[in-house]
């Protein structure tokens, strides 16, 4: 959620038009009753919902990383950043 309030607020508009893409489609195609498999057949109406929802995430985590690195970095305190092992620190402890 924070990568869309960022987003929306103007804070990261870094997103790549291929990710809002495949977000949108996945929660139309999830929404809407006329599916590959009809979603009122028991047990196995929502597994092309399912599988399209899961490959639709797999697509994303990369971008949900991207995001991840420069939000940490902001909301650490001065100082922190590049310490060893902190977050958003490229360096490992040693």
């Amino acid at each position: 959620m924070g990568l869309v309030q960022d987003y929306v607020s103007g804070r990261y508009r870094e997103v790549p038009w291929r990710v809002i893409a495949t977000a949108a489609f996945a929660v139309l195609y999830f929404l809407n009753p006329f599916d590959l498999i009809p979603d009122f057949i028991p047990g196995i109406g929502f597994i092309d919902d399912a599988t399209l929802i899961s490959m639709a995430v797999a697509a994303l985590r990369e971008e949900l990383r991207r995001y991840e690195t420069p939000s940490r970095r902001q909301s650490l305190p001065e100082g922190m950043v590049n310490r060893p092992g902190s977050p958003g620190s490229t360096r490992s402890r040693d």
